[in-house]
């Protein structure tokens, strides 16, 4: 298998793996993100190994630059989906910190004077 059938090949199954959706239990996104992590290290050790001098293969680069662009896309899908879930963890939080203070000083009389 030639270097350019490879880069063709790892970005296919890499892509194939995005099209999938991100799951929504946390020990299943890990899995996924762990994956995608995997074939994205391996997809760029490959484009690293590429040379100019394949240019005759003008055709097979194209699409994979066109696979390149629906890769970023489902990418940045997925960021977008994990920048919401931190997001609305971060909102959870200040909402139950808000509660968990004023249930301290219900009921608590405070004197002005201090004494």
């Amino acid at each position: 298998m030639t270097r350019m059938e490879e880069a063709h090949r790892v970005t296919r199954r890499l892509l194939e793996s995005l099209r999938t959706g991100l799951p929504t239990s946390d020990d299943e996104r890990e899995t996924f993100l762990a994956a995608a992590r995997d074939l994205l290290g391996e997809r760029e050790a490959v484009l690293k190994t590429l040379t100019p001098e394949m240019s005759s293969e003008e055709k097979a680069v194209r699409e994979l630059l066109l696979l390149d662009n629906e890769l970023r896309q489902e990418l940045t899908s997925i960021q977008a989906l994990i920048k919401r879930d931190i997001q609305e963890l971060s909102l959870r939080r200040k909402s139950n910190q808000r509660y968990s203070f004023s249930q301290i000083t219900d009921g608590i009389y405070v004197d002005k004077r201090g004494v």
